[in-house]
């Protein structure tokens, strides 16, 4: 099985830590080559990804990597639903016509094309559901799973830490040097500036998905600093920065998923009991008591940001839960096969869906939901298997790892965290981790 080096065989370690490098360069940059026609945004983790797939096949002779699992068929089962109904919409049904959206700079934000976008939005999800099974495969080897969980956990929490302080410097930046009012920022933070309260062009983008992503940083950087003492000090540092710049991204869905994040982590630290509970519970409410404090401090200094963010809170709110209400509506017209990718925009004027299971559901039905569904809960009863049988304390990456993919899930129900590659890595490495530790303790059989 091993190289004569020792070495993982095609270095797909190499392999698996440029695809996890990738994935983050791509975030807060939106690093892209755009195809022709418009349609596609080629990013840096997708043809790696392709490479990846190939030296995987090159080595999967000698090495019979294992991606067969449940889970894995049940993903693809809802990407190929959502596929098939998308082809059958293109070619069987009229292009629909809404209202066209506008961003701050006049630029068309939608523009109606429905059936060809849903079509790419069906093969970026294919392409997702391809990360997760190559990951979890890769996590899964009983001989190299554990090296290249290690690596890609490492690259991925200290290139989100980094991500994290970048965007840092660029707030503390943008509020020196242009003042309290979010709309002059050379940044755009979209939990208090969205696009037509802005004044000027911005550079960069954060909102509600970088606010996820940093949630989960924070909580895999901590739940690590937790389970193993090395470089403790710097990898509390590097939870509590990402911590810092998840609450400052003012996204309400960042804000509860570090917090259920925080919860989850405590309960299971502390031993899944009534008192263990309060305790988490307890925890949660001082965060959300200083959360409030912190808000009328802002509002007390600078009432600017304070206004600006009530603003956009006040405007989000009701229009999110009056397209879903719409969704939910469409869906039960359509219960089995759904509408296909992207047919909900009219639903929702052009925004996207910011629920993941809803989009599924509008989008492919209960052909693709279920399995979805199911495929969620397994991974949450394996996590179950494994701590009951204190099989958790075998890996020090298996409980951080899953409490970033809780953090993740949270966010999937209020916003767009679940179109980001990095909720389909962590998916991955839970999965593959927790099938590798769990064989460990159930032996052959």
């Amino acid at each position: 099985m091993t190289s004569r080096n020792g070495q993982v065989p095609g270095r797909l370690d190499l392999w698996l830590m440029l695809l996890v490098a990738s994935i983050v360069v791509s975030l807060p940059t939106n690093v892209h080559f755009t195809l022709p026609g418009g349609l596609i945004n080629l990013r840096p983790w997708e043809p790696l990804l392709a490479a990846s797939v190939v030296a995987v096949l090159m080595s999967y002779r000698a090495v019979r990597w294992q991606f067969a699992d449940v889970v894995a068929y049940c993903l693809l089962i809802t990407a190929g639903a959502i596929l098939a109904r998308s082809i059958v919409r293109l070619f069987t049904e009229a292009e629909p016509h809404f209202r066209v959206l506008v961003d701050w700079t006049g630029s068309p934000a939608w523009e109606g094309a429905t059936k060809t976008k849903g079509l790419v939005s069906s093969l970026l999800l294919g392409a997702y559901v391809i990360l997760a099974i190559l990951v979890a495969g890769l996590a899964r080897h009983p001989v190299f799973g554990s090296r290249m969980v290690d690596r890609a956990s490492m690259i991925l929490m200290w290139s989100l830490a980094v991500s994290a302080m970048v965007f840092l410097a660029l707030l503390a930046y943008s509020i020196a040097f242009y003042g309290t009012d979010a709309g002059t920022w050379p940044i755009m933070v979209r939990g208090i500036a969205v696009g037509h309260f802005r004044t000027r062009a911005a550079v960069a983008q954060f909102g509600p998905l970088e606010g996820v992503t940093f949630a989960a940083g924070a909580v895999l950087a901590g739940a690590r600093a937790r389970a193993s003492a090395n470089g403790r000090l710097l990898t509390l540092g590097a939870a509590a920065i990402q911590a810092l710049a998840a609450t400052l991204t003012f996204s309400r869905g960042a804000w509860l998923a570090l917090l259920v994040g925080l919860a989850v982590a405590l309960v299971f630290w502390s031993g899944v009991k009534p008192k263990s509970i309060a305790i988490a519970l307890a925890v949660v409410v001082v965060l959300s008591v200083l959360t409030t404090v912190l808000m009328a401090t802002i509002h007390s200094r600078e009432p600017a940001i304070s206004s600006r963010l009530f603003s956009v809170l006040g405007s989000t709110s009701g229009a999110r839960f009056a397209d879903w209400q719409r969704m939910l509506q469409a869906f039960l017209r359509a219960p089995l096969f759904g509408y296909g990718a992207e047919a909900y925009r009219p639903l929702t004027f052009g925004f996207p869906a910011e629920n993941f299971w809803l989009e599924v559901a509008v989008s492919g039905g209960l052909l693709a939901l279920v399995p979805l569904v199911f495929a969620h809960a397994k991974i949450v009863q394996l996590f179950w298997a494994a701590h009951r049988s204190r099989a958790e304390g075998t890996e020090v990456w298996l409980m951080p790892i899953f409490l970033a993919f809780v953090v993740y899930v949270i966010g999937t129900f209020s916003n767009q965290s679940a179109w980001s590659p990095v909720y389909w890595l962590l998916l991955g490495l839970s999965l593959g981790n927790l099938r590798r530790v769990l064989s460990k303790v159930s032996g052959p059989a």
